[in-house]
């Protein structure tokens, strides 16, 4: 939600991900990266993050981390697991290869089975929260957001935003 706040606050629309990472202008992507950046700051401020007795206990330098550290830290900052990573990539406290890797393994977790319980619609506000989907939603019924495959803030293809 910050990272959709920081958008809002530099005057350029985000709370529609109309491409794939990659498929972005240069412009729109490094509009991306600051927003990711600026929120990661507020989430995790480098200050607290380095005096973490997890932090301190390692040599200095990119390590590897557990996934139960990351998932500790997260749990302690209120984030998910990859925007922790990710902080710890611009603190240099990982490496890029290893940030990748991580991602590809979380958004493997977050790939929904077709033998899943729960319907997209359920899935959506139960993961972003019903204030954050109304908000893409309205947006979306109102134009501001024209995707033509779907609303990917949110994880939902177009053909499910009528169970909203």
């Amino acid at each position: 939600m910050l990272h959709e706040l920081v958008h809002i606050s530099i005057n350029q629309g985000g709370v529609c991900d109309l491409y794939e990472l990659g498929q972005r202008h240069p412009a729109e992507h490094q509009i991306e990266i600051f927003c990711n950046r600026v929120a990661g700051a507020i989430l995790i401020p480098k200050k607290e993050l380095l005096a973490e007795k997890l932090v301190m206990e390692r040599p200095s330098g990119p390590t590897v981390w557990s996934d139960e550290d990351i998932s500790l830290l997260a749990h302690r900052y209120w984030v998910s697991q990859d925007v922790l990573v990710r902080r710890l990539l611009i603190c240099g406290l990982v490496t890029k290869e290893f940030y990748i890797e991580k991602r590809a393994q979380f958004r493997a977790k977050k790939i929904p089975s077709d033998k899943g319980f729960a319907p997209p619609a359920q899935m959506a506000i139960s993961v972003s929260g019903n204030a954050f989907v109304r908000l893409v939603l309205d947006n979306y019924y109102r134009a501001f957001c024209k995707t033509p495959l779907r609303i990917s803030v949110c994880n939902v293809d177009r053909a499910f935003l009528g169970q909203f």
